[in-house]
C-alpha cells in the first residue's frame, strides 16, 4: 500500500516539521508561518487520491496527486482575503492527509471542489485556471471558483 508524509518547509527550503510516513497521517507545527513558507504532501508512488486538510480551519478535500506529491504556498499576509481570517495565523497549525478509499473515490461528491487548489499549481486536482488573474490579488484568484465558499 502507497505512504503518504507531510512536511513544513521554509523559505530557504529548511524542514521545519514532517509526520511520520503512513497510509493516514497528521503533523501539528508549533510555530508561526513565514513568507514563503510551504507544506508539502510527499507519495511513494505517483497518481494517488487522498483526502487533505492542510489548514484546520478549512474543510478537507478529496485531490488527485498526478506526480509523487503536492506543494502548497502558505498565503502571504497581505492577500488572505478569501481564506477564513483565522486561516494560517497563530502558533499551533494541524495538518491531516489520508489515502482515500475506493468508495470515496467513486461515490457521487462535487468534482470542482479543491479549497487547496492555488495559483501556479501543475500537481494536483481539481483545479482552477485563468488567463489573468488581476494584480495577483486574491479576490481574483481562479481558485475562488473551487473553494466551496458562497459567501
Amino acid at each position: 500500500m502507497a505512504e503518504i508524509k507531510l512536511k513544513v518547509i521554509s523559505a530557504s527550503g529548511d524542514t521545519l516539521a514532517v509526520s511520520r510516513a503512513g497510509e493516514g497521517v497528521s503533523l501539528v507545527h508549533t510555530a508561526p508561518y513565514a513568507d514563503g513558507d510551504w507544506i508539502a504532501l510527499e507519495c511513494d508512488e505517483p497518481g494517488l487520491y487522498c483526502v487533505v486538510q492542510l489548514e484546520d480551519t478549512m474543510p478537507p478535500a478529496l485531490v488527485y496527486i498526478k506526480e509523487r506529491g503536492m506543494d502548497f504556498p502558505i498565503p502571504p499576509v497581505d492577500n488572505r482575503v478569501n481564506y477564513n481570517p483565522r486561516s494560517f495565523t497563530g502558533s499551533c497549525h494541524l495538518l491531516r492527509a489520508r489515502l482515500a478509499t475506493p468508495e470515496e473515490i467513486a461515490e457521487r461528491r462535487n468534482l470542482a471542489f479543491n479549497p487547496y487548489d492555488c495559483h501556479g499549481n501543475h500537481g494536483f486536482y481539481p483545479h482552477a485556471s485563468a488567463n489573468v488573474e488581476t494584480h495577483g490579488e486574491a479576490v481574483f484568484a481562479a481558485r475562488n471558483a473551487v473553494d466551496g465558499i458562497y459567501e
